[in-house]
């Protein structure tokens, strides 16, 4: 991680709370029209607002990336341009978070946070406002997908379930209904809440209907010979998603491993804690978010402090780690993959059959 950059997130998460109500006061006295907009409760919503911009600076800063910050930018100016609003406050909110940073923290964190910001200002002025469907005609199984998330948003449980079984029954592996159905289904959910086409029930739905077709696939698939090795998977702590992690899960136990399943947002001393207890040879991590950067380095660091004889590779995966290459290297993992696909073939590289 980037030691000046870790104690300029630091600082600014001792001052969060007041560096955030310092910029809101900021752009309320230079537009009071666009606090006003911000729901019901005005103000303290833009305090919030801000709050999350900085816990997303930190994760850049600390990790000296500002793509990690940048890329949040450009998902909200897609989220607001998408549904009609404004990009007067976006835009002005970074403007006067710049300013703030810059006017109160000690130098040289003033410099460090400060130039991030711009720096993530531009990229905010230059990135795309329209978002594109994830179910393209070129992507497999696009058909299949299609009218998987059609029953799914129509609330047609049995007839989503039975699109699915049969192509399973028909031939299709499950590896590529995992990836190129369930997956990919879930990541336009997200596309979708961005701009604002479905609420959270609906994405609660498919997450629970995706755990339930993943039983329901794994109990119709044969089961490689066992290797006898052990892999921890789990969900880094603050990520309280762990479908991706379930699905992996799976992954591995069709393909002989012995997976411990930990769930979501797992405590970092509580990983390296299962390492020894299982006796693992593997770690696998799910990272979804920006949000989730440090902590994935704090799982890396633990594993890293434990005795030698316990020290295992530690394979990460998410959104972050997609986007930019080298992310999995400054969090101190061993590897990283953007396909679930190809998630337990990079496993057998990290770790031999022998061991």
């Amino acid at each position: 991680m980037d030691r000046s950059g870790t104690f300029a997130a630091d600082w600014i998460g001792q001052l969060s709370k007041t560096l955030a109500a310092g910029a809101a006061n900021r752009l309320r006295e230079r537009r009071p029209e666009l606090v006003e907009e911000q729901g019901d409760r005005g103000f303290p919503d833009v305090v919030a607002d801000t709050q999350v911009r900085l816990d997303f600076l930190c994760q850049a800063l600390a990790a000296g990336r500002v793509q990690l910050l940048s890329d949040h930018l450009a998902w909200l100016k897609i989220s607001y341009a998408e549904q009609g609003l404004s990009l007067d406050y976006p835009r002005l909110q970074i403007e006067c978070l710049r300013d703030e940073l810059t006017d109160s923290l000690p130098p040289p964190h003033d410099a460090v946070a400060g130039g991030m910001v711009g720096e993530a200002l531009r990229a905010f002025d230059s990135a795309p406002s329209v978002s594109t469907s994830l179910l393209t005609d070129d992507a497999p199984h696009v058909g299949l997908a299609r009218h998987y998330l059609l029953a799914v948003l129509e609330g047609r449980r049995r007839d989503a379930e039975k699109l699915v079984l049969d192509e399973l029954d028909s031939g299709t592996s499950a590896d590529e209904l995992i990836e190129h159905v369930l997956m990919r289904s879930q990541h336009e959910l997200g596309r979708m809440w961005q701009v604002g086409d479905v609420h959270p029930a609906e994405e609660h739905f498919a997450s629970r209907l995706a755990e339930r077709l993943l039983v329901l696939i794994h109990d119709r698939c044969d089961r490689h010979p066992p290797r006898g090795q052990r892999v921890i998977v789990a969900s880094v702590g603050g990520n309280d998603h762990d479908l991706a992690a379930r699905m992996l899960a799976d992954r591995f136990d069709l393909d002989g491993w012995d997976p411990i399943l930990l769930g979501a947002n797992v405590p970092a001393d509580a990983v390296a804690r299962s390492v020894v207890d299982h006796d693992a040879c593997l770690v696998t991590l799910s990272a979804s978010l920006a949000l989730h950067v440090r902590a994935a380095h704090e799982v890396c660091s633990a594993i890293l402090r434990l005795p030698e004889k316990h020290r295992v590779p530690i394979l990460i995966g998410g959104a972050p780690f997609a986007a930019i290459p080298d992310l999995y290297e400054v969090v101190g993992a061993h590897a990283t993959t953007a396909q679930l696909l190809d998630a337990v073939e990079v496993a057998r590289g990290l770790v031999p059959a022998s061991r």
